[in-house]
């Protein structure tokens, strides 16, 4: 046993002795004041002439002594009782910090029934809520919460109004996060104000900016820039490494997205852009959606691993060639995601010195999602086909091109289904919306399907089923390698979610499954939510799924498209 070990067995062994010696002198003077109220009680029937003195004694006591008395014997039996407990308990038998990382995972990590991608406003609130139930256990837990300053390592934000978060909230967050002394550790704002309310820096009491290493805004343009000029007024260049900047859409935004503006040209920051391009190269992760920026002012870094960018109008084509190539700057890129972009076509078809394949070696993912046949046509002829994976998530914008204050055009199907070809997409994500009539017909459904020839992975959400629907996702085998089959995909995932199908077509969904060497298979309650377009449509859902798990023992069941990643990409989250 070392000194300090003794040192410290030393010290409680004293510590308890004094307890014991201070108890039983305790006990001793209790004894002794009992028996000098025996006393006192004697005198009284005595008829002693200073009886009036002894009751104002007697008076005093009940007023002062007793209460006293009680008060501090009920608080010694309740420290004894706590400490107790927390002997006994398992709980308390666990090392700090393994009691930090379960108080950081009751708070941070997702539970079991939690949607995998709640919109940012939603998952504050679960966090908040799960915190202040974590402190109104018991105060030993609340004490230790209010210590752990990692607890407290995200920090909310509104505005000056009285909406929630409240300014008290965000600097109590900050007084127990310790921001002004904090150093080396991640420190996350996260920005919610009511559109058109003033936003102003969290700065601490002395006026300084907690140097903190995550922005997460959603508001107005005005409000973001307003919150950014902060920035980089008061935290030095290179602090910040993810930065997510959503602009709200304001409640009377009826614009026809049949009929998109022309690009602007216009950004936020004005003067400041400059300090805007300089923070944006500094980053290991940037989110954006609906803001624009002069890419071309961009130079990114070797920090650079995750770029979402959506809901933007890059432009033009000879734009987008300028995007791809400023991009280029970013060696380390690894996850890239371009939902709802729009890229026009040139007004006057030139040859473009920047329309070339853009390499990005370290590229583990990127992900095509709602985009119209231009925009889809330049990524998939400009970004060069690596290891990495490619998902297409389509929707009825990828047959159209869309152009400026004019009505966008439907393309014929061949010219999509060459485009497609040259995608060589490993993962296809296709959405029915829950419509009575699905946006592909069964031909266009199958023909989409024999273009991605490289796919292996289908996942289908809000779709129903006819049985041509069906017959279009099942490989059919025959012995001409210039058939049909040589075409088709040979599946090995397939997720089904929220689809409708009729009882007299269960047969061709178990077909479909069977005829791809599928790995693993993930479907959730057949008919779900969706309302079918037949009469007596119904189905009896445990039969069914008893036979899917003879025929594929690792089988799964999932929630609805509305609690998937994959189909909630467009919803701006918190992380």
């Amino acid at each position: 046993m070392s000194e300090t070990d003794n040192y410290e067995l030393n010290d409680s062994s004293a510590i308890v002795q004094n307890w014991v010696d201070a108890g039983n002198t305790l006990a001793d003077a209790l004894t002794t004041y009992f028996e000098s109220c025996e006393a006192m009680a004697a005198l009284q029937s005595q008829n002693n002439p200073d009886t009036q003195q002894l009751a104002l004694h007697v008076d005093s006591s009940f007023e002062a002594f007793h209460p006293d008395l009680s008060r501090n014997l009920g608080w010694s039996q309740a420290i004894l009782a706590q400490q107790r407990n927390k002997t006994l308990s398992r709980f308390y038998k666990l090392p700090n910090e393994v009691v930090r990382l379960i108080f950081m995972d009751v708070v941070y990590a997702p539970a079991p029934d939690d949607s995998e991608c709640p919109p940012m406003a939603k998952a504050l609130e679960i966090m908040c809520s799960r915190l202040t139930n974590l402190l109104a256990v018991c105060s030993s837990w609340r004490n230790l919460g209010l210590s752990l300053s990692e607890l407290w390592s995200f920090i909310p934000m509104g505005s000056d109004s009285k909406a929630h978060p409240s300014p008290y909230t965000t600097l109590y967050f900050l007084e127990r996060a310790r921001a002004e002394s904090l150093r080396n550790r991640p420190l996350h704002l996260v920005v919610s104000p009511l559109l058109g309310d003033s936003v102003h820096a969290p700065l601490l009491k002395d006026q300084r900016l907690p140097t903190f290493t995550s922005v997460n805004i959603e508001g107005s343009e005005h409000q973001i820039e307003e919150l950014l000029r902060a920035f980089f007024q008061h935290q030095p260049h290179g602090v910040l490494s993810d930065l997510s900047i959503c602009k709200a859409r304001e409640p009377h935004d009826k614009r026809e997205h049949n009929r998109p503006p022309p690009p602007s040209h216009s950004t936020i920051f004005g003067l400041e852009h400059n300090r805007f391009t300089d923070c944006i190269g500094s980053l290991s992760t940037f989110r954006v959606r609906g803001i624009n920026i002069k890419w071309h002012d961009v130079t990114f870094s070797n920090k650079l691993v995750q770029l979402h960018l959506q809901s933007v109008c890059l432009g033009y084509c000879s734009d987008m060639y300028k995007f791809l190539r400023v991009l280029q700057s970013a060696p380390e890129l690894q996850h890239l995601k371009i939902i709802s972009v729009l890229v026009f076509p040139e007004q006057v078809v030139l040859a473009d010195p920047l329309a070339k394949v853009y390499s990005f070696p370290k590229l583990r993912t990127l992900l095509l999602e709602d985009l119209d046949f231009h925009a889809l046509s330049v990524f998939v002829h400009s970004i060069e086909r690596g290891s990495h994976h490619l998902t297409l998530f389509l929707t009825p914008k990828y047959r159209m091109a869309y152009r400026p204050n004019r009505n966008a055009i439907e393309l014929a199907m061949p010219v999509v289904y060459q485009l497609l070809e040259k995608s060589r997409a490993d993962t296809l994500l296709l959405q029915g919306y829950r419509e009575q009539t699905m946006w592909l017909s069964a031909v266009e459904l199958r023909r989409t399907l024999q273009s991605l020839h490289s796919l292996t992975t289908l996942r289908i959400a809000d779709w129903i089923f006819d049985a041509g629907d069906l017959l279009a996702l099942e490989r059919t085998e025959h012995e001409s390698p210039d058939a049909d089959s040589s075409r088709f995909p040979r599946l090995r995932h397939l997720d089904l979610i929220s689809y409708g199908i009729v009882e007299s077509e269960l047969g061709l969904l178990l077909r479909v499954v069977a005829s791809h060497p599928l790995e693993s298979l993930d479907i959730d309650d057949i008919n779900g939510d969706v309302t079918l377009p037949w009469p007596d449509s119904t189905i009896h859902l445990q039969p069914t799924l008893e036979r899917f798990r003879k025929m594929f023992p690792p089988l799964q069941i999932v929630r609805s498209s509305s609690e998937i990643a994959d189909f909630n990409q467009n919803v701006w989250q918190l992380w």
